[in-house]
Formats: structure tokens, sequence, C-alpha cells
């Protein structure tokens, strides 16, 4: 029975095509792999996973490889860990995944026999095993980028205006530890609750500081929302939260002149990677359109690790200019404003 399922993925190779684990006779040693681990199962995440296998084989089709297998999962750690031992056991050389942040913890405590590229932060900070690297959609990431970009642009006095969610209040502390450690200082931190009643109030607040930039930690709604309430006359900058794509200027021009990052993929599409790959052929909601758009870097990312080369890095990527600091890969984002309600880059990588 292990002979026919590595004659399978034998024959994945050599067709071009793919398999899912579940196809395979029996776990045991295989041809050599590419193992994806995603929640394909899970009601929550599997749209989102199911964009990534899409971005992932669409960049394996223009830089062909070993056979890549899918190993679906639901959202239980326990299945997670239970399904990557399997890919490894059949005969994977590497494995792509898992993308939730709390299955991404539970590998800290594995030992990891091949190079793994997780699709999220831990839940902690702690140092990662050997072989785990870890590529993601990083929102703090970019709350960090958005401080250096703010404070390379002669701003030093912040005020910060957050939703009152647990999202809007991670960004709000990458930011703030970010723009402290450039040396920049906090004038004011405000919250706000979607709710007409208290707009008014925060407009008073506002009027009463002296900052000289505004960081708004908000996703496109919520902005779109406060933003009349608040100082235009301020510099804003926000993080690709902001964003609710260029479908529909006339509802973003309430954003106009809000600074933000964005990946290439999604405002840059003249960009020498973006132009080289096809858009998903069924169109993807905004959110879905990103983790496409992972998956085409984290394939391009997976050779890299299979077969490194040099000057590999940085990579010129579709989600940003990609680089590798220790285990973990750093995304820069491509700095955008909002202008007659749609979404422009500036400053674009060449």
């Amino acid at each position: 029975m292990h002979r026919l399922a590595s004659l399978l993925i034998l024959l994945l190779s050599l067709c071009g095509g793919n398999l899912y684990a579940d196809d395979l006779p029996v776990p045991g040693p295989a041809q050599k792999h590419i193992a994806l681990l995603l929640p394909l199962k899970s009601n929550i995440y599997g749209r989102a996973a199911d964009a990534f296998r899409q971005g992932f084989m669409t960049a394996a089709t223009f830089q062909p490889g070993l056979p890549i297998v899918f190993y679906p999962t639901i959202d239980q750690t326990e299945d997670v860990l239970h399904v990557y031992r399997q890919a490894v056991q059949a005969g994977a050389a590497l494995v792509a995944g898992p993308l939730t942040r709390n299955a991404v913890t539970t590998l800290l405590e594995e030992q990891l026999p091949v190079p793994t590229l997780a699709l999220n932060t831990p839940e902690y900070n702690s140092a990662l095993p050997q072989n785990l690297y870890i590529f993601s959609l990083n929102i703090e990431s970019e709350a960090r980028q958005v401080a250096r970009l703010a404070f390379g642009e002669g701003h030093r006095s912040a005020l910060t205006i957050t939703a009152t969610t647990p999202l809007g209040k991670r960004v709000q502390g990458a930011f703030i530890d970010e723009w402290l450690k450039l040396g920049g200082t906090i004038v004011e931190r405000l919250n706000f609750t979607p709710n007409q009643n208290g707009y008014p109030k925060l407009r008073t607040a506002v009027a009463k500081i002296e900052a000289d930039m505004l960081f708004l930690a908000a996703d496109a709604e919520k902005a779109r929302a406060v933003r009349p309430y608040l100082d235009n006359s301020i510099p804003t900058y926000a993080t690709s939260l902001v964003y609710g794509d260029n479908g529909h200027a006339g509802r973003n021009l309430d954003l106009n002149q809000i600074h933000f990052v964005e990946m290439p993929w999604l405002i840059q599409h003249d960009h020498p990677a973006v132009i080289t790959y096809p858009r998903p052929i069924t169109p993807l909601s905004l959110e879905q359109e990103r983790f496409y758009a992972l998956g085409i870097d984290a394939y391009r990312i997976s050779v890299q690790l299979l077969e490194p080369t040099p000057d590999a890095w940085p990579l010129d990527g579709v989600t940003g200019q990609i680089d590798l600091d220790g285990q973990q890969f750093t995304r820069e984002l491509t700095a955008a404003q909002f202008r007659q309600g749609e979404a422009v880059a500036v400053h674009a990588t060449p």
C-alpha cells in the first residue's frame, strides 16, 4: 500500500495536478511533496483557506516544483497536529500552514522535521523552533510600518483614535509601541464606539488637542463613519483596515487624504510581480483577495526554502517587499492615499 501511495504522488507530479491527502490509500513514505495544511473544512476560515489555496496553485503553474498535496483540517488544534504529522509521514518536504493563530501556537512545542511556513503569528512571543518560519498578513506589522512612514515624513506628536474592538486595540498598541521607540510622543489616546450620539463629543475632544498627526485604528466602515467628526487638516494615517476597495469611490470620499499602506496586489496594478499572475477566475471579496495574494507569495517563498538561491531576499512580492529576518518573513507594503475617493499608490516600490 505504501508503494501505491508513492505511485499516486509520482503520477501527480508527472501530470502537474494535485491530490488531497484523503485520496492516498494510507499515510506512509512517498515521493517528496509540498503539503498544504489549511482549514478547508472550517465554516469560519474555509473561504480564506480556499482563496489561499487558489493563489498557491496559481503561483505553482508559473514555477513548477514538487507536487502539492492538500491536507484539509478543521478548527481544532488537535486535528492540526494529527494532520501535520500525517503529512510528514507521507513524505512532505515542506509544510505550508497552518493558517490560524491558535494552530500556529500549537507548533511552538513541536519538533518540526521539515521546513514549515506558518501563515499566522503565534498568540504569544516565543522563540521559534527550528524549521518554523512565519509569513502572514500581520496587522500589527502594518501599524509599525505606518509609524515609521509618518515619522519619516517629519511628524513627531501623534493623537490616536481607536475603534473599541479587540482588533482596533491591537493595531493601536502596535503603532504606539513603534512610535515611542522612534522617539515620537503620544499626546492623547481617544476611543470611540460607532454611535451617532458619541461622535459630537469626540469632535469636541479632538478640537482641544494639538498634534501634528492622527492615527486612526478602525476598519473601513467605522473609519467612514467617524472621519467627518475629525479635524481633516491634521495629517491622518491608518493601516490597510481602512481600505474597503476601489469599487465604490463615492463611499470613500470621507476618507480623502488619509495615508495608509496596502499590498501591491490591490492598489498597484502595474507592479512587475502583480502583472505576472492572473486574477482569480471567480471574483473574491477584498479579504479573500488578500489571502489569494498571500498564497502566491507563500508558494514563491516555499520554493526558496526548499532550494535556496543566493540573493533571494528581498523578494518583490505581490503582498509587498518580502525579506527574511531570522525565521520571520517581513512585508514592506506600498504607501497609499485616498484621493477623490480612490486609493492611489504613492512612493511606490520600483
